[in-house]
C-alpha cells in the first residue's frame, strides 16, 4: 500500500492543490515499503467522529487526560495516523519540527479553518 502523497503524471502534486498536504523536512523509511516524504491528510475530510471518539478512548486508556484533546500533539497524531492509515508509531518518530507540522494541520481542520 502505498502511503505517500499522490504525484501527477510529470512527478508534481496534481493540478489541483492539496491544502492538507503536509510536506516533511525529509523523507522517512517506512516498513518495507520504501520512504515517505510528506502526508497527506485529505482523509480528514471524511473522518467521522468516530475517530475523535476512539482518539479519546485510547489516550484515556493510557492515563492521558488532557483538558483540550484537540491541542494535545499525541492526540493529533494518532488521529492523522488512524485517518490516514499509517502506524501511530511511524508519526511518533517525526522530528520536532515534522510531528508539530502535522499537529498544525490537525488543530486547523478541528477548528474549522482552512
Amino acid at each position: 500500500m502505498d502511503h505517500t502523497a499522490a504525484l501527477g503524471k510529470d512527478g508534481n502534486a496534481g493540478a489541483k492543490e492539496n491544502k492538507h498536504l503536509v510536506k516533511l523536512s525529509r523523507a522517512y523509511k517506512f516498513e518495507d515499503e520504501g520512504e515517505i516524504d510528506s502526508i497527506d491528510l485529505s482523509c480528514l475530510e471524511n473522518a467521522t467522529a468516530e475517530v475523535l471518539m476512539k482518539a479519546n478512548r485510547v489516550m484515556v486508556s493510557t492515563g492521558d487526560v488532557m483538558t483540550i484533546p484537540e491541542n494535545d500533539i499525541r492526540y493529533a497524531l494518532f488521529v492523522a495516523a488512524e485517518c490516514t492509515r499509517i502506524p501511530y508509531d511511524f508519526y511518533k518518530k517525526l522530528n520536532l519540527g515534522d510531528a508539530t507540522r502535522i499537529k498544525k494541520e490537525v488543530m486547523i481542520f478541528l477548528n474549522g479553518g482552512e
